[in-house]
Parts: C-alpha cells; sequence; structure tokens
C-alpha cells in the first residue's frame, strides 16, 4: 500500500511521474496514471481485503486479478522484467480474453 505525496513532469518523458511513499518505509517514482491525485492510496502486487480498493487509480496488478474490459498502461511483457507496452502518455490498453495465464490485450494500434 502506497500514498501519492506528489505529481511531477520529468523532462525526459511525455507522462508525468508521481513520488509515493509506501508503508513499508520506501519512497520511490511511478508513471503516474491519468487521474492520480496526490493523496491518492495505490496498491502494488496484492489484493487488499477491501477488494474495491484494489482497482484505484495507478495501482499495481497482475492482470490476470484484472476484470475483462479492464483499461491498462504500462505493462510488463514478462514479470520481473520491466514495464515495455503503453509507457507514454495517453497510451493504453484493454484487457480483451483471459486464457489460462494468459491475457490478450487490444492495443490502440489494433
Amino acid at each position: 500500500e502506497a500514498v501519492v505525496l506528489k505529481l511531477m513532469h520529468d523532462p525526459g518523458r511525455t507522462a508525468n511521474i508521481a513520488l509515493v511513499y509506501y508503508l513499508s518505509g520506501f519512497c520511490g517514482y511511478i508513471i503516474a496514471a491519468e487521474g492520480l491525485r496526490v493523496g491518492s492510496t495505490i496498491f502494488s502486487g496484492f489484493v487488499p481485503p477491501n477488494v474495491e480498493d484494489a482497482f484505484a487509480v495507478g495501482s499495481v496488478l497482475p492482470l490476470k486479478l484484472l476484470p475483462i474490459g479492464f483499461v491498462v498502461h504500462n505493462i510488463e511483457l514478462e514479470p520481473g522484467h520491466g514495464s515495455k507496452v503503453c509507457r507514454s502518455a495517453g497510451s493504453s490498453a484493454t484487457i480483451l480474453k483471459k486464457v489460462d495465464s494468459r491475457v490478450l490485450l487490444k492495443l490502440r494500434s489494433g
């Protein structure tokens, strides 16, 4: 669980970044999703007891936990290898289908 402390523009990116404070005591930067606000609570990697909180703007969750039709950004192609897809401002993908441990995404390019 983390709280957004500050939103800022990074001159090397088209997307804004957010400074977040994790309850474990760690501070770090993430790419800010559209609609993320200072003071917002986000979740990273796990589903909280109140499931609706997990789908807050800016939360980081495995694709297999998200419902079909959900819009996502900043996507890793392989877990732990860093995001590769939909990292720039305004880019996103929609979850179309889930089969076993794989998820089919529709990108804006089709």
